[in-house]
């Protein structure tokens, strides 16, 4: 089990950060995870831990509200946009699969961000 922390870990070690100066959080599967696995890790560095969040542009929004909730102070930095900019032609009009795939993504925040707004309507 070769986790995204690990891969992450030896290109910075790579580039010549220190193993000292690394750190990275217990294995998660989501986002929400992920927010309480990087305050858990970061508790000890005072009231609230900055932090700088890298995160596809499109998923930031929920992303930074989890990292929120978690108290952490959050200076996003939206990376990976999904825009083109191109002249239009008839064929933009047409399935593809690059047009299946881009509503995939589209389609899977929106359910994310409609679950977790339901999530935390319902425990008010």
């Amino acid at each position: 089990a070769y986790t995204e922390g690990d891969v992450l870990r030896e290109r910075a070690m790579a580039r010549g950060v220190p193993a000292s100066a690394i750190r990275v959080t217990a294995d998660v599967e989501h986002t929400a995870q992920e927010a309480k696995a990087v305050q858990l890790l970061l508790q000890g560095m005072g009231e609230s831990a900055r932090i700088v969040l890298v995160t596809s542009a499109f998923h930031m929004p929920r992303a930074k509200t989890f990292f929120e909730q978690a108290g952490l102070l959050v200076t996003p930095y939206a990376v990976d946009f999904r825009v083109q900019v191109r002249a239009t032609s008839p064929y933009d009009w047409l399935p593809s699969a690059q047009g299946a795939y881009d509503f995939e993504i589209a389609w899977r925040e929106v359910m994310g961000r409609g679950f977790y707004g339901v999530k935390a309507w319902l425990s008010r």
